[in-house]
């Protein structure tokens, strides 16, 4: 679920931007210079306004608030960061002024940063409350990382009721409609997010994805093409979609460039990471695959293609106790996993070190991989997977004969042997 995990890691950026609203310096962190951006949520209402898909006008904020909210982002993103003391500054700045409902939000996310979820929690909630519908999309995000879907769905919907035009909450939306394959929903839920803000380049993001799953490779491309030179020259997550793009229409030199662009960006981008190592992986550069997919699965142990890839590049560098141990790791994660079965069977039939002339355990070795191979014919849905497994099992079929048969001349020869010898002792006496 690599795009909803990205909306999730962009947030904490965007939060940290929220510091002092709409501006920050590199990597994230709040300009304390910047002021604060407050558009009043609370009292918007789509009914009266004259466009209802333009930006409601910014409320007037009182003057001690707006200083006492500078204060506490400067304090939150300083090289030394008080982050109790920019708990207060927010507490005091939202009391001094009830519209200054993003001070809650951000306390919301400095109890983040202390690892504080359940006052994270509360702070996002009064801040959804006072009618900031980022408030709800957090907590959504918090349940997101938890795995609870059904959750993060109904607060993400939640945050619309406060903002109907909230970004984040319909971009979210949209991937979830997107992996239902409801294009129709995720599409107009893209739109919505545009028409907050027509320059939001994870909406550009996510558009492209959906052409990308729709087939539609060359309007992916182009929408992934517009976002990065238009909007976001630096938005590794579109880099990304433009490396998969480009895969699909077998470009792929700049595919590798537009995932090497994502991982220079984005040190953490685990689905760059685990396409450069595939690609490397076909072209036999073995030792910087295995170091790239090494990575991908630091970043997400239970990623079971990213395990079972590490697995297959650990076996050619000849790390033959790491490979079973990736194989093993992905049928606990996966029992009866196809991909897991097939390799191990592959790892003790020609790569374990046997005797030569212990005929039964090569027997019985062969054997076992024809029984696993039949496991993945009975479970693989992949063809190439399962015209592997037919091949194997041929093969080893025609191993079989050529073992019973030296197991027959060898016991042939050490008969002949044995009756020479003991024709020369009778002939001795």
């Amino acid at each position: 679920m690599r795009q909803l995990q990205m909306l999730s890691n962009l947030s904490l950026c965007i939060l940290l931007l929220q510091l002092t609203a709409c501006g920050g310096g590199p990597g994230g962190h709040p300009s304390p210079d910047s002021t604060p951006d407050m558009r009043p949520q609370s009292t918007y209402n789509q009914n009266t306004a004259k466009d209802p898909d333009a930006p409601p006008p910014k409320p007037k904020i009182n003057r001690d608030a707006k200083q006492l909210f500078i204060l506490a982002g400067q304090v939150a993103s300083g090289a030394n960061p008080d982050y109790e003391r920019a708990l207060n500054l927010y507490n005091e700045a939202y009391e001094k002024d009830k519209k200054l409902n993003l001070a809650l939000y951000n306390a919301g996310l400095i109890s983040e940063l202390k690892g504080d979820e359940n006052q994270a929690k509360q702070f996002y909630e009064a801040a959804a409350n006072a009618g900031l519908g980022d408030g709800w999309v957090n907590i959504g995000l918090m349940a997101l990382d938890k795995g609870d879907r059904g959750q993060a769905e109904s607060l993400f919907n939640r945050a619309l009721s406060v903002e109907p035009l909230n970004g984040r909450a319909h971009l979210n939306l949209a991937m979830f409609a997107k992996e239902r394959r409801d294009f129709e929903f995720a599409m107009k839920s893209v739109r919505n997010a545009l028409k907050e803000d027509s320059t939001n380049a994870d909406a550009y993001d996510v558009l492209a994805q959906i052409y990308y799953d729709l087939g539609r490779y060359k309007l992916a491309l182009l929408v992934a093409d517009a976002g990065l030179s238009e909007l976001a020259p630096e938005h590794a997550s579109l880099w990304t979609t433009q490396g998969l793009i480009q895969l699909k229409m077998d470009d792929v030199i700049k595919a590798v460039r537009s995932f090497q662009k994502a991982v220079d960006l984005d040190s953490n981008n685990f689905a760059a990471r685990l396409n450069l190592g595939l690609i490397t992986f076909g072209y036999r550069d073995y030792e910087k695959s295995y170091q790239l997919l090494s990575e991908a699965v630091k970043l997400r142990p239970s990623h079971i293609e990213a395990v079972l890839s590490h697995a297959v590049a650990a076996r050619t560098l000849k790390r033959y106790d790491e490979a079973r141990q990736g194989y093993n790791k992905v049928l606990k994660l996966s029992p009866n996993h196809p991909g897991a079965i097939f390799n191990i069977a592959v790892l003790d039939q020609d790569y374990v070190e046997v005797d030569p002339n212990n005929y039964s355990q090569r027997l019985e070795i062969t054997r076992k991989a024809i029984e696993q191979y039949n496991q993945v014919l009975a479970s693989a849905k992949d063809e190439k997977l399962r015209k592997k497994a037919k091949s194997r099992i041929e093969e080893a079929k025609v191993i079989i004969e050529a073992i019973e048969a030296e197991k027959e001349a060898a016991a042939a020869e050490a008969e002949a042997a044995a009756q020479e010898a003991q024709e020369n002792t009778a002939g001795a006496q």
